[in-house]
């Protein structure tokens, strides 16, 4: 797709940006031209009232199936940054530590193409521009009681863009459309995937040598992949696909990420559904319950029937958090005052918790799917002296169980039939099935969304040919999308 500058008014974009014409308004609405083929447009008309010039700029951008910033959306929620308050909270840390020692209690925040004259600034502009993507934005900062708060966030038109700024403008958009936007030099690119990652994870889904290894799979297959962060979000159109290699959750960016690509027609890995149905084992549980599926005895509590159910339980159990991940959020309780002790910490982060039974077992299988069909099987050994596969209270690499893949064929066929039935619950992306096996009976634990893809254990059989079969997923979904 080629890039478009969009103005109104007599105002004329600088010449320094080359490759990237600049047309006005009336143009790009009534030439027949700029509606036959697709387009990046960048709106940089002087107003976006409703339904001035501007409005109608990104409006009929969408209609022609046109990349445009800033969309109809995000003009509506510059409106009203109540409408992107949870998306802010992930980016109020930022801007708290950058004002805390600032003098005065108010403060003004020009930001081009996400970026900003004093470099100090380029996080909280990027993650601003993310959340409000447009060319040309102010963003107005308040100190109410101690406490730095968003005020607004508005576009600025071009000509009143101070002159001494024009040439970071000028450079931040050339940087812009030159290193975010470039087409790929390469003829045998056909899409382009990004991986969204967090550097700074303790447990990450996948390892630095485990996503050089997929990005070498769709390579082979004419797949281009780069690396994305949380502050990404408006680069997300430029994409043909999305995979998730960071610990998903409803209430954080990796939420707001699969939402986003699915609207903008990615293929999403993992897709927003996956994720509610599989970050909350409150649902699960009666998933599974609903579809005659074995698990081990589990009872949904609330703070009002914990002191009922107590009487009937046979200890020890295992407590839940539902949204729990990584052995995190899960408790053992060999008594009723050790129940209630850690329900009543978890009660404070939700309404509503599980009691499973525990059953003790050496190891769990783990079965990897995608598109319904399994792909790896690992068995996860427990730490050592814990009831667990990983120990949070140690540090060292004891904190961690032994694993060892298994070829499928040796897995037990109960083992892979049931975990196929279960994961079909779900949907057709990437899970991981988690089961215990006892006696010739399965039970399963639970079914998780971007399950843990690590080198030399999940990989461990297939080796390259684990990571041809996740490009090739994406490339099929890539092409049935187009």
């Amino acid at each position: 797709m080629a890039n478009l500058i969009v103005t109104s008014g007599n105002f004329r974009w600088p010449s320094e940006i080359r490759g990237v014409p600049v047309i006005h308004a009336r143009d790009y609405l009534t030439n027949p031209v700029y509606s036959k083929s697709r387009f990046r447009v960048y709106n940089l008309c002087h107003t976006y009232k409703y339904q001035g010039v501007g409005y109608y700029v990104s409006l009929l951008a969408e209609a022609r199936n046109h990349f445009v910033i800033p969309n109809v959306k995000t003009i509506t929620n510059m409106r009203s940054t109540t409408a992107s308050r949870v998306a802010l909270s992930d980016i109020e840390d930022v801007w708290e530590k950058l004002f805390k020692e600032h003098v005065r209690d108010h403060f003004e925040l020009n930001i081009y193409f996400g970026k900003n004259v004093v470099r100090r600034y380029d996080k909280l502009c990027k993650g601003l521009f993310n959340i409000f993507p447009s060319p040309l934005l102010n963003a107005s900062f308040q100190r109410v009681k101690g406490k730095w708060i968003l005020k607004g966030v508005n576009p600025i038109s071009a000509r009143h863009v101070p002159q001494d700024h024009w040439p970071y403008l000028v450079e931040f958009a050339d940087l812009y459309f030159k290193k975010q936007y470039q087409v790929p030099v390469k003829k045998k690119i056909r899409f382009d995937i990004a991986i969204l990652v967090n550097p700074k994870e303790k447990e990450p889904p996948s390892d630095p040598k485990t996503l050089e290894k997929f990005s070498r799979a769709a390579l082979r297959m004419g797949i281009g992949v780069e690396m994305i962060d949380k502050f990404d979000l408006a680069r997300i159109p430029q994409y043909d696909g999305l995979f998730i290699r960071e610990t998903t959750a409803v209430n954080n960016h990796t939420y707001r990420f699969a939402q986003r690509a699915e609207l903008e027609g990615l293929a999403v890995i993992d897709d927003p559904v996956s994720i509610i149905r599989c970050t909350n084992k409150v649902y699960l549980a009666e998933l599974l319950k609903f579809n005659d599926i074995p698990t081990p005895a589990t009872t949904i509590i609330s703070k009002e029937n914990l002191s009922d159910i107590i009487p009937k339980i046979h200890f020890p159990v295992i407590l839940k958090q539902p949204d729990s991940s990584f052995s995190q959020g899960v408790s053992k309780a060999n008594s009723p005052e050790e129940l209630k002790a850690s329900a009543r910490d978890l009660f404070q982060k939700s309404d509503l918790l599980l009691i499973q039974e525990f059953m003790p077992t050496d190891y769990d299988w783990r079965v990897g799917l995608i598109d319904g069909e399994a792909i790896f099987a690992c068995k996860y050994f427990m730490a050592s002296k814990h009831w667990q596969i990983l120990n949070w209270n140690r540090n060292d690499r004891s904190r961690y169980g032994s694993s060892l893949a298994v070829p499928l064929e040796k897995v037990p066929e109960i083992v892979i039939q049931t975990s196929i039935k279960a994961a079909s619950l779900i949907g057709d992306g990437l899970y991981g099935v988690d089961l215990k096996m006892i006696g010739d009976q399965c039970y399963i634990i639970e079914v998780n969304d971007n399950p843990t893809i690590g080198y030399g254990i999940e990989d461990k059989i297939l080796g390259k040919k684990l990571y041809d079969r996740l490009a090739l997923s994406f490339l099929r979904r890539m092409e049935s999308l187009r």
